[in-house]
């Protein structure tokens, strides 16, 4: 064994020993107990009385109601009824049930009014499925390409959106 490795074994020894004091001396130098606080160790205490209820809310904003649809891409001038194969369906719920829903196409084409484009009436548990059904084009071919809203509006004012996108024509071939 070298001398220098002595020389640092030793060094290490001594703090191990210091450590090993201050623990010892740590664990044998414990004070007494403090007195124990009132109620005792963890005890709950009655319970209070119930407070008054608070004022009636609103909730705006949210209705409830939902819808999905069966496209999310709608090509400008397509045709989107049931016969040919292609329909768009719109399906909700939440609405008044029995009571008529009316699918709208908002702020659409060239005039940017919020267009019609299908009826229906939601079922006993407020739910309906409607499609546009023979309408020739309810998205003009002139329409803007880009993302519009579906909005379905219940006669008792519940209403839901939901986005869609239209798209320029398929070059003709």
């Amino acid at each position: 064994m070298s001398a220098s490795n002595g020389s640092r074994s030793v060094p290490f020894v001594m703090v191990l020993m210091v450590l090993a004091i201050g623990l010892f001396a740590a664990m044998a130098c414990e004070g007494a107990v403090g007195p124990q606080g009132p109620g005792g160790a963890s005890v709950a205490g009655p319970a209070g009385k119930a407070g008054a209820d608070g004022a009636p809310g609103e909730i705006k904003g949210l209705s409830g109601a939902s819808i999905i649809l069966s496209k999310q891409v709608l090509e400008a001038g397509e045709r989107y009824d049931r016969p040919k194969g292609n329909g768009l369906t719109i399906i909700g719920s939440g609405f008044a049930p029995g009571r008529n829903v009316t699918i709208e196409m908002v702020h659409l084409g060239s005039i940017d009014i919020d267009r019609p484009i299908a009826w229906g009436e939601a079922n006993d548990s407020g739910a309906f499925t409607i499609s546009p059904g023979n309408k020739r084009d309810f998205v003009h071919k002139a329409t803007k390409p880009g993302w519009y809203t579906i909005r379905a509006t219940g006669v008792e004012g519940t209403v839901a959106t939901h986005p869609i996108q239209v798209v320029a024509p398929a070059p003709e071939e």
